[in-house]
């Protein structure tokens, strides 16, 4: 569920979310 939703964050903060996705 929680792998969802940093998904959608790492869409809309676009290089931030990758870097979030990554972690």
């Amino acid at each position: 569920v929680e792998l969802v939703a940093l998904d959608g964050a790492r869409k809309v903060y676009g290089f931030n979310g990758q870097v979030m996705g990554a972690l």
